[in-house]
């Protein structure tokens, strides 16, 4: 699961009012690539570095010193440039912030207070306070719930998983999504899901990557990289329980996906294909798989290069599915050039290589 800068987040609907006077600074760095002075950074509604004012719902005010931000940060909502954010940074990257310090707010756009969270020197919790937009506080129930899933998201990044689980389901009975928002109710729902992937109960992992899919949807959409990536979940859940035909479908959805999201030259557009053709290849279906391999040659060759490890395992993929077909005649120009690539690649105790070598022989 990502890290989460905000550790609740609440979905925003929102319009940009076009023309909003977004405050302008220096944003400068220095010889060493640190930010320095006064900064204003744009960020999307999961708290994630922009470029693009149309990408953006906050935009942020920061100081820095040889890179690492100094005092007190401020996020206003572009919408209507009502403060949103005001706390201070312990650790973050280009991308996001990834932990917080001292005693931090959030309001909602219509100025009440949303949050207030004390975190101590090290970014973790201490205490939670959570009010609704009217600005009433959160039943103890509620805030308890808040508080454990709070604690879950630690213990999952902490690879716990068994006490992260624990506390996610203690959780989730006195939340949902009008209480939390539909991005922190995804994370809830997918954490539980991540959980139990990792302790290997599958069956529950894929009924709550289920719905995840359909939060993502719901409040992401399809072209989305959560959406992508419980897609991606779904398919490995259904491989990892041999259900090919679940298998199948979500590899047909995620070549939608990518293909729209990335473009065919992409390598998690060809990666899809790959899949798709060792789920044949998983099958039995060797006719079909070689056919499915050898349509990516040329989009891995313009990805990668020949003399790639990815295109040298490739071929020798195909000559495998022609040598299962007992089909010699057309495995071994595939087995040849394995062979010279994985050699020029300085490969040669891989068990690909080894693999190819006994091929070639018992071809002969």
């Amino acid at each position: 699961m990502k890290k989460l800068f905000f550790l609740i987040v609440t979905i925003l609907f929102y319009a940009v009012l076009l023309g909003q006077n977004i405050p302008q600074n220096p944003n400068q760095k220095d010889a060493q690539n640190r930010k320095q002075g006064k900064w204003t950074l744009l960020y999307d509604a999961d708290y994630k570095n922009v470029i693009s004012e149309k990408d953006a719902v906050y935009y942020r005010i920061a100081e820095f010193k040889d890179g690492k931000s100094i005092g007190k940060t401020r996020y206003y909502f572009i919408s209507n440039g009502k403060l949103h954010f005001e706390g201070e940074v312990l650790e973050e990257t280009d991308k996001s912030v990834e932990k917080l310090k001292g005693f931090c707010v959030w309001y909602y756009e219509n100025g009440n207070k949303m949050r207030e969270i004390d975190f101590d020197d090290k970014g973790n919790v201490k205490t939670i306070h959570q009010y609704d937009r009217n600005g009433k506080l959160y039943s103890q129930d509620v805030l308890d719930a808040i508080n454990k899933f709070t604690q879950a998201n630690q213990l999952y990044e902490q690879k716990n998983y068994q006490e992260a689980l624990k506390l996610y389901e203690e959780a989730k009975p006195s939340l949902n999504v009008d209480i939390l928002g539909g991005a922190d109710y995804y994370y809830l729902i997918s954490g539980i899901a991540l959980c139990a992937k990792h302790l290997k109960t599958y069956g529950k992992a894929a009924k709550y990557f289920e719905e995840a899919l359909q939060i993502a949807e719901k409040y992401y959409g399809k072209e989305h990289s959560e959406y992508g990536f419980v897609l991606e979940q779904l398919g490995d859940l259904a491989l990892l329980t041999n259900n090919i035909v679940k298998y199948d479908f979500y590899i047909e959805e995620l070549k939608k996906f990518y293909e729209k999201t990335k473009g065919k030259n992409s390598k998690e557009y060809i990666a899809i294909l790959n899949s798709a053709a060792f789920s044949y290849y998983y099958k039995q279906d060797f006719e079909k798989a070689a056919k499915m391999m050898e349509e990516v040659m040329p989009l891995q060759e313009k990805l990668t290069g020949k003399n790639s490890q990815d295109y040298a395992i490739l071929v020798y993929n195909i000559a495998c599915c022609y040598y299962e077909l007992k089909n010699c005649n057309k495995a071994m120009p595939f087995l040849n050039e394995a062979k010279k690539l994985f050699e020029g690649l300085n490969l040669q105790s891989s068990n690909n290589y080894k693999g190819a070598i006994q091929k070639i022989q018992n071809c002969k």
